[in-house]
């Protein structure tokens, strides 16, 4: 698992290299390997890769509408 997943993403000629989770998962239900490999197992690894998680984006903070109240 961990080298077929390795190649998939790290490979330049793979054309989900560098991908997020989605396309890696549609490529591996392509290949037929997703009995070997789960959703979470897949996204595990993803989230081991120091590419990945570099490449995330960043999330705001909510803001909120001010609240004033009168007494």
């Amino acid at each position: 698992m961990e080298q077929y997943l390795r190649k998939l993403y790290y490979d330049l000629n793979s054309p989900v290299s560098y991908a997020g989770f989605s396309a890696l998962w549609k490529k591996v239900k392509q290949d037929k390997k997703d009995k070997e490999i789960g959703k979470d197992d897949l996204e595990q690894w993803l989230k081991q890769q120091y590419t990945y998680s570099l490449h995330k984006p960043h999330k705001k903070p909510r803001e909120y509408k001010k609240l004033w109240f009168q007494e």
